[in-house]
């Protein structure tokens, strides 16, 4: 039970972390990561999708992000993938980042 108990908890604490983490995101990409401008929204991508763009943007890829992605380290991408994969995706296609 005290397993069970522990994986629970760090998968509240997870979640917890992506959303707080994705405060710094809505400057830009829009609140809960739905996009008002011509950034790409985040709410609803695939959990890989964003794994792979925020690792070609610490590769150096992109303009802004590849400053920005550094930052977060592993376990915290993986917070925020989870956050944005939760959250209802947005039913056009275009404003989802490549």
């Amino acid at each position: 039970m005290a397993a069970l108990l522990s994986v629970f908890a760090s998968a509240v604490l997870a979640a917890g972390e992506g959303e707080a983490l994705a405060g710094a995101c809505t400057a830009c990409h829009g609140p809960e990561g739905r996009s008002v401008s011509g950034l790409p929204t985040l709410a609803g991508m695939d959990r890989r999708r964003f794994m792979d763009r925020m690792q070609a943007f610490r590769n150096g890829e992109g303009t802004i992000m590849n400053r920005i992605a550094p930052a977060y380290d592993e376990a915290q991408t993986a917070a925020l993938a989870d956050h944005f994969a939760a959250l209802d995706r947005v039913d056009d296609d275009r404003r989802h980042a490549p």
